[in-house]
């Protein structure tokens, strides 16, 4: 592995917030991976590479994602805030190699808007220094009124390495983002894509991808907010593939796996349909999150040629399906691209003119 990474130095463009009514925003691993040495002995006990993250969290249950920097036995031990002598403890999982060395503990039988003190168990023990605080929905329909939520949204979080980055001034820096967000106290946290930038070399093989992964979380700045803020995610050509990719790419099964491992969403895709894409509620909103590069057709693809998608029918009928279900109030729809602006030149909607119309035809 190079150097570690410059901490001096993205601030994730395409960020934006959602406060209380909401603004619309168009917002495991791999078979052969083998660990690196550094990681072949196991975890020593309390310890922890990354994380706890909190992932989706819902009334009456939360996933959290954890890493740890060997093979170890790991738990999550919770309790409500105010009655700190009830306590519970999740399934023991074991991380492994096969597994990125990730798991997702489930937080169960929680009780509806009630904030938990959750500590990791490793190996046996406590990693107190980590410890986080989750809090559950609440139960609000047909008892009480909309409850105000804030969510935020961001891309585009390069964290320079410096011997895998092309020559010239970093892209990377500003990493006092994350401090801000964290001091946000949003309710959830929505990644748009670009979530981590593989470098040439990283998309070469599943092992470069997983590597890439690993250090993008042990990035401190980083780790810090993912402790604070429920996280959700989706993924762009950055974070799925090379610049521009598409469906072809040779690794995207591993890719997906990677993204499964790394990310604590309530979904990924549907039945027969694969994918990253998933839906999230969240007070009287719901978030449908998108996938344009699995189904993805080639850019060069020319944009008057029928069948070129970004999204892909089954997707689409998906999303259709999901909106006509959808309750809520506020519907909002995010991917990793743009939708609206006619000016794009390369990746937004605009380029697959057929799938855009229909969708919006429809709409």
């Amino acid at each position: 592995m190079g150097a570690a990474p410059d901490h001096r130095l993205a601030l994730p463009t395409r960020r934006g917030f959602l406060h209380g009514g909401i603004a619309a925003t168009a917002l495991l691993a791999t078979g052969g991976w083998s660990a690196p040495s550094a990681w072949a002995e196991p975890a020593p006990p309390g310890t922890l590479f990354a994380g706890p993250m909190q992932g989706y969290v819902a009334a009456r249950s939360a996933v959290v994602w954890l890493q740890t920097p060997g093979a170890a036995e790991v738990a999550l031990e919770y309790a409500p805030l105010d009655q700190p002598d009830n306590k519970k403890r999740t399934a023991t999982l074991r991380t492994d190699a096969a597994g990125q060395f990730c798991a997702h503990l489930v937080l169960d039988d929680l009780t509806p808007g009630v904030r938990y003190a959750v500590v990791a168990l490793v190996n046996g023990q406590p990693a107190t220094d980590r410890a986080i605080t989750v809090r559950t929905q609440p139960i609000w329909q047909f008892r009480n009124p909309t409850p105000d939520f804030s969510v935020l949204t961001g891309s585009c979080a390069y964290i320079n390495d410096p011997p895998f980055d092309r020559p010239g001034k970093p892209y990377g820096g500003g990493y006092d983002i994350y401090s801000a967000m964290t001091a946000e106290r949003a309710d959830l946290m929505v990644w748009l894509g670009d979530n981590l930038y593989f470098r040439e070399a990283d998309t070469l093989s599943p092992e470069g991808m997983a590597l890439r992964y690993r250090v993008t979380r042990g990035f401190a700045p980083l780790d810090s907010f993912l402790r604070s803020t429920p996280q959700v995610a989706i993924w762009d050509d950055h974070d799925y593939g090379p610049n521009d990719s598409d469906s072809s790419f040779e690794f995207k099964d591993d890719a997906l796996r990677l993204f499964k491992a790394y990310w604590a969403n309530p979904s990924y895709g549907v039945s027969n349909v694969a994918g990253a894409f998933t839906k999230v509620s969240l007070s009287d909103a719901d978030l449908f999150l998108l996938d344009d590069r699995w189904w993805r057709s080639a850019d060069a693809t020319m944009p008057g040629e029928r069948g070129k998608v970004m999204f892909g029918p089954a997707q689409m009928r998906w999303l259709r399906n999901a909106l006509l279900f959808s309750r809520a109030r506020f519907k909002i729809i995010a991917a990793g691209g743009q939708f609206f602006n006619d000016d794009d030149a390369y990746e937004g909607w605009n380029q697959f003119p057929q799938e855009r119309a229909e969708f919006l035809g429809w709409l």
